[in-house]
């Protein structure tokens, strides 16, 4: 059994700032995850289902770019989307996006539409698989008897719902939520959190050249093993190498850029997980599941990163 694309893959020297904390990454400069990639090839292989479930940065994109090169490479049927695109706007938005061909903006008639192309799609015994990037869009806008459809339509179609939480949590629009809980029962969940040692290390060194050995040792301490903030730190290092800048300036400067997203993820914590996150200021253990499944804890249930700690001790 092959190990997707990326799963190995090494520190690439690339000209310039090799720091990109904005862009998802491509499948060739991929690092880790090798756990997570394995689970979702074991279950696409075997046309399950999944929802992919990560905070906002932790790299979801990053991942499904990954399955679309692997799977693109082996001439499976991919279609990528996103709910933050046109696509997201109603049900024909989204069927013709995936098919090309005029859908009418009704569940059961886009349905139809979506289950005949999927047929003339299959090759062999692989299904074509859909990749829907920040899906929250489109399980907030559309109807519930389009999920109702899709659900049946699971041996017709391999499908991975990207999302910051759990599907059945997600607030709809015309709909009651819970009642959106029987697709996502049918999905195998596979959580994004920290990289593995071994992935954060790589990322250490690709300033390797510009970047000083004391350099690891804050991406270390400040950010941990989360993806976000070790390319942001990174970046910022990288650059105040070159330009000569005082590391002090540029650790001012990246706990302001981090404000407003640590302030997303609390805000979407519940006031036990909350509690729970202030208390460990006091050097007592998080044992919370949850939290450390998101990547706010390591696996000894230490904060992950100093910038955390800064932010709950400062913005608090």
């Amino acid at each position: 059994m092959p190990l997707p694309v990326g799963a190995k893959a090494e520190a690439i020297v690339l000209p310039g700032n090799p720091y990109d904390y904005w862009n998802p990454v491509t499948a060739t400069h991929f690092i880790g995850r090798e756990q997570e990639l394995m689970r979702a090839y074991q279950a696409i292989e075997e046309q399950h289902s999944i929802s992919l479930v990560g905070d906002h940065l932790i790299g979801k994109s990053s991942f499904l770019n990954a399955l679309e090169n692997l799977y693109s490479g082996q001439g499976r049927k991919v279609v990528k989307l996103s709910g933050l695109g046109h696509e997201s706007r109603s049900v024909q938005h989204f069927v013709e996006a995936i098919t090309g061909i005029s859908s009418e903006n009704e569940a059961d008639r886009a349905a139809n539409v979506l289950a005949h192309w999927a047929a003339q799609n299959t090759q062999g015994q692989q299904a074509p698989l859909l990749l829907i990037d920040d899906a929250e869009g489109c399980f907030q806008r559309f109807p519930l008897r389009f999920f109702e459809r899709l659900r049946g339509m699971l041996y017709k179609l391999v499908l991975v719902f990207a999302s910051s939480q759990d599907l059945d949590l997600i607030k709809a629009d015309n709909h009651p939520v819970e009642t959106v809980s029987p697709l996502e029962a049918r999905l195998e969940i596979i959580r994004l959190g920290l990289l593995d040692e071994n992935a954060a290390a790589i990322i250490w060194q690709l300033g390797a050249g510009v970047m000083e050995r004391q350099d690891e040792e804050i991406l270390s301490l400040w950010a941990g093993r989360h993806p976000y903030y070790l390319k942001l730190f990174g970046a910022n290092l990288w650059q105040a190498r070159k330009k000569q800048i005082a590391i002090e300036t540029v650790l001012d400067q990246v706990y302001d850029d981090t404000r407003r997203h640590l302030r997303q993820i609390w805000n979407s914590l519940t006031t036990t997980e909350q509690q729970i996150l202030k208390n460990s200021l006091d050097g007592r253990a998080v044992k919370r599941r949850s939290l450390r499944l998101r990547g706010l804890v390591t696996d000894s249930g230490q904060l992950f990163g100093q910038v955390l700690r800064e932010w709950l001790e400062q913005e608090l």
